[in-house]
């Protein structure tokens, strides 16, 4: 049995799965590890901070680290999975928002 919550879909070329999708659209006060009460706000502030893998994350935000959590979180997944999730996404934007001088510099370029 193929567990739905790791299906992946393709579209325009990329690979997201069903957790991912969940948490490119949840709120920025989701909780990520109920045990922890984190939110994926405090994840997001994280990887601003210069958190760019699950040992960085770690150090930054309290997270259980177990699955107990799982079966409170919205994303009815383990805090690790989540925060992995998190990280695929929006480690890339962050980098690509903030290369060469940010979206600040592009702008002011443009004009």
């Amino acid at each position: 049995m193929i567990d739905d919550r790791v299906r992946t879909v393709k579209k325009g070329g990329i690979a997201m799965s069903d957790i991912e999708r969940f948490w490119k659209d949840a709120p920025a006060d989701c909780v990520v590890c109920a045990s922890t009460d984190a939110t994926k706000n405090m994840v997001l502030r994280a990887i601003v901070n210069g958190a760019r893998d699950m040992e960085s994350l770690k150090k930054a935000v309290s997270l259980c680290g177990t699955d107990e959590c799982a079966a409170l979180n919205p994303a009815k997944c383990g805090c690790v999975e989540s925060a992995k999730a998190l990280l695929s996404i929006y480690v890339p934007v962050y980098e690509i928002m903030t290369a060469d001088g940010g979206c600040k510099q592009h702008c002011k370029n443009r004009s």
